[in-house]
C-alpha cells in the first residue's frame, strides 16, 4: 500500500515514529475513527507537513517532500499510484546518484 511505503519512507528519511510525533499521538493511543480525521485536518494544510520535516531532516529538499506528500495523501483516489512514484524527481536523483557512487542524497 502507497501509504504505507510513505509512512516508511517518512521514517526512514526523519526518524522512527514521526508521524506519531508530527501529529501528537502516542504509541498506546488505540486506533480510532478520529485518527483518520486528524490526519484529514494535518495533511490539509501542506504547510505543518513540510514544517516538520524540516525540523526532523533539514536536508529534504522539495523532491523529496513532494514524494512523501503524494505518498501520504489521506484520499486513496488521489494518492500517488507506484507509477506516479517512479516517475517522480526525487527517486530519479537517487537512482541516478546510486549508479554514479555518490550516496550522499540519502
Amino acid at each position: 500500500d502507497i501509504w504505507f511505503c510513505g509512512v516508511i519512507l517518512l521514517e526512514m528519511a526523519c526518524g522512527l515514529h514521526q508521524l506519531d510525533h508530527m501529529l501528537g499521538w502516542h504509541r498506546s493511543t488505540p486506533l480510532s475513527a478520529d485518527r483518520k480525521d486528524e490526519l484529514e485536518v494535518y495533511f490539509s494544510d501542506p504547510q505543518n507537513f513540510e514544517r516538520e520535516v524540516h525540523q526532523a531532516q533539514p536536508r529534504a529538499d522539495k523532491a523529496l517532500l513532494d514524494l512523501l506528500r503524494g505518498m501520504l495523501t489521506c484520499d486513496p483516489d488521489e494518492r500517488w499510484t507506484a507509477d506516479d512514484m517512479c516517475g517522480c524527481d526525487w527517486l530519479r536523483s537517487v537512482d541516478e546518484a546510486a549508479f554514479a557512487g555518490d550516496m550522499s542524497c540519502l
